[in-house]
Order: structure tokens, then sequence, then C-alpha cells
């Protein structure tokens, strides 16, 4: 996984969202981590 190797995660966010809602788009710069309730609020403004 991208985000297992190139994003760090000092808070232990276990999800990965997609800045731009591609779920394509692997590259670093389209991938941060977040949370739970941060990743469900993002799938809905999509």
């Amino acid at each position: 996984m991208v985000a297992e190797a190139f994003i760090p995660n000092p808070h232990k966010y276990k999800e990965v969202n997609h800045i731009n809602s591609d779920k394509t788009d692997a590259r670093v710069e389209n991938l941060e981590r977040v949370t739970p309730s941060q990743n469900i609020l993002h799938s809905r403004k999509s």
C-alpha cells in the first residue's frame, strides 16, 4: 500500500482518504490519513 510506505501516521489512523475522491489515484499527494469519522464526512461531500 502506498500510504503504509510513504504517508506518516503519527496519530495511528487506520483509514486513508483519497483527496480527489478518485479511488484509482494512489499518488502520495492524493492520500491523507484520516479517522473513520473524517473519512465518512469526506465521502458524503463527494
